[in-house]
């Protein structure tokens, strides 16, 4: 097997150990392999190639997404990871595999995942359509304080809805932050900081920086872009990894974007064996990341 540039000359389907595939996926991961410096640079490496850090508000010792960089940086400056997210904005906060911090180079996807929010006919999104339908003048009120007052948190918002929100868990009556929700999910306001936990919402045209690419995707090239990042960040994967990874719940046809990313020469099949007997399923590797296996097989 040779690989030259983008262009990949086919052989035979390439053989690796589980023991390779489970180093692939650590240095992918970096969490094997020389550790990229506590800086500015190493923090935005690091959530590039993983594509997001999740967050998660439940703290034993620290914030999830604080022991994630900990553990593939060591020691660095929490300060330099607010300059990144609030003053420098090379980072942003939105919905990823759940709430995650993402690299703004990226937006154009969660952009584009943005203005398909609310489309569709389930039960869900017809009741959420009517219920924003009905609160027109909160949202109207919520888009109109942030535009002469902002950034301001959901408590600064007086409740002026028409219709409450209706629901079994913890978001019933809570009327306000549901809208604001919706509004994060349609793109039309950001988290533009933090004040302890809690969040400063602005509008998005505010929040984005000039600079941040704002292109749209076609479906086709949504699909194969979040496919190639997801696989990218897992090092090597089968399709089941790949959907419930990166963006979750957004690989619609994914056996035919998997298809025609091989048929481009994007990814590659590899066979993990071990002895006599081969793992099931079809494991991708990126053809970015070819020179990686070769070295770590190389190593063995």
């Amino acid at each position: 097997m040779r690989y030259e540039g983008d262009l990949l000359y086919e052989g035979d389907m390439q053989t690796v150990s589980p023991t390779t595939a489970r180093r692939i996926v650590l240095m992918k991961q970096h969490l094997a392999g020389p550790r990229t410096t506590p800086d500015k640079t190493g923090i935005m490496n690091v959530i590039r190639d993983l594509g997001y850090v999740q967050l998660d508000p439940t703290r034993i010792v620290a914030p999830s997404h604080l022991l994630v960089l900990w553990s593939r940086l060591g020691q660095y400056d929490r300060e330099t990871l607010d300059e990144l997210l609030w003053k420098e904005r090379t980072l942003f906060e939105d919905w990823a595999h759940g709430a995650s911090i993402v690299p703004t180079e990226d937006y154009p996807i969660f952009n584009e995942l943005k203005r398909h929010f609310l489309t569709g006919k389930s039960a869900w999104v017809r009741r959420t359509r009517a219920w924003m339908k009905r609160n027109r003048r909160l949202r109207t009120y919520v888009l109109t304080q942030l535009r002469r007052k902002g950034p301001l948190r959901s408590q600064d918002f007086e409740d002026k809805s028409t219709v409450g929100w209706h629901s079994t868990g913890w978001a019933r009556g809570r009327n306000v932050d549901q809208m604001i929700s919706l509004l994060w999910a349609q793109g039309k306001i950001m988290i533009a900081g933090r004040v302890k936990r809690q969040k400063l919402w602005d509008l998005t045209e505010r929040c984005l920086p000039d600079w941040a690419p704002r292109q749209q995707l076609r479906d086709q090239e949504l699909a194969n872009l979040v496919t190639q990042k997801s696989l990218m960040a897992l090092g090597v994967a089968r399709s089941s990894h790949i959907r419930q990874h990166y963006v979750r719940g957004c690989y619609p046809r994914l056996d035919n974007v998997l298809a025609g990313l091989e048929a481009r020469q994007r990814i590659v099949r590899v066979e993990i064996r071990e002895g006599k007997e081969s793992w099931p399923g079809e494991w991708y590797i990126h053809a970015d990341d070819l020179p990686l296996l070769d070295e770590v097989t190389g190593n063995e």
